[in-house]
């Protein structure tokens, strides 16, 4: 059961970091990207990348949201309580939720809470491995 919950914790991580992503792909289009020229065949091949990125960004997302708290239920079960893990379990179910909403309901304010409730994930995650490893 312990391989499980480290596995299950390890494609959450790379699940979370995956839609994460999507604010780095975003900037780095805007800070150097775009300043190439329309036919650069980097800013071409980027811009293909990008697409296929953001394209999953909501799938992967909901994959994180899923995986976490599933990951809870498997460390739970096998005994293994964590305050940090419990609190990151919840923050990026609610994230996920929220994601969902938006994609859903198309209520751009919402995204002003989705962005910086995605990066208390982060915070917590980083807590979470400190103290749990």
């Amino acid at each position: 059961m312990e391989k499980l919950g480290e596995l299950l914790g390890v494609l959450t991580a790379v699940c979370y970091f995956a839609a994460v992503s999507d604010y780095f792909w975003k900037l780095f289009l805007r800070l150097w990207i775009s300043r190439l020229p329309k036919g650069s065949a980097l800013r071409n091949a980027y811009m293909k990348l990008m697409r296929l990125a953001l394209r999953y960004h909501r799938w992967l997302g909901v994959s994180a949201g899923i995986l976490g708290p599933v990951h809870l239920l498997v460390q739970l079960s096998s005994g293994r309580f964590s305050l940090s893990g419990v609190i990151a379990a919840a923050l990026l179910a609610a994230t996920a939720l929220l994601g969902m909403l938006i994609a859903w309901g198309r209520r751009p304010k919402m995204v002003r809470i989705h962005r910086p409730l995605a990066f208390s994930v982060l915070v917590m995650v980083v807590i979470h491995l400190i103290l749990e490893g």
